[in-house]
């Protein structure tokens, strides 16, 4: 019924690709919260599983073994969901800064809540851990280089490069 030509892993990939604007729609979604370490790791676990099943096994001296981590990521080839979803943060981020005071989202970026809070170890906020994504890149005056949009665009593209951001 079905040919094995048209599992290719070049068709897959081509079928993964567009399918995985989903990672532009979760991206999104993930983008007003703050992704928690452990969300990420299960996050990127289930994208190499996703990955793994499109590409298929290996065939070495006559047994058959799954991909590793490193050979699916060289077959895919772009950015992992994670780093996505941090480097569109950064953009996000950019974006709200340079915006007019009078708008509303920038009012609410500067807003800080009133009242009190819970007892306990504070929950981090979405700002905290973008000013430590910040931090770990060696992003210093963030606020000065937002305003300047080719400085901003460096620092987003130094975000695809850095390892365990």
């Amino acid at each position: 019924m079905y040919s094995t030509n048209i599992g290719t892993e070049h068709f897959k990939h081509g079928i993964y690709s567009p399918f995985f604007s989903l990672q532009n729609a979760v991206g999104f979604i993930i983008l007003a919260y703050l992704i928690p370490v452990l969300f990420t790791f299960s996050l990127r676990i289930w994208e190499r599983k996703v990955l793994r099943k499109i590409f298929g096994p290996i065939c070495v001296a006559g047994y058959w073994r799954s991909r590793t981590n490193e050979e699916v990521r060289q077959l895919y080839g772009e950015l992992d969901m994670v780093t996505e979803i941090k480097k569109g943060r950064f953009r996000w981020l950019g974006h709200v800064e340079r915006m007019s005071e009078e708008r509303v989202v920038k009012r609410l970026y500067q807003n800080t809540p009133e009242g009190s809070r819970s007892v306990g170890r504070p929950s981090l906020r979405w700002m905290d851990d973008v000013r430590e994504d910040l931090r770990m890149m060696g992003v210093t005056n963030w606020r000065i280089r937002s305003h300047r949009r080719d400085d901003w665009k460096t620092v987003v593209k130094e975000a695809k490069v850095l390892k365990g951001l």
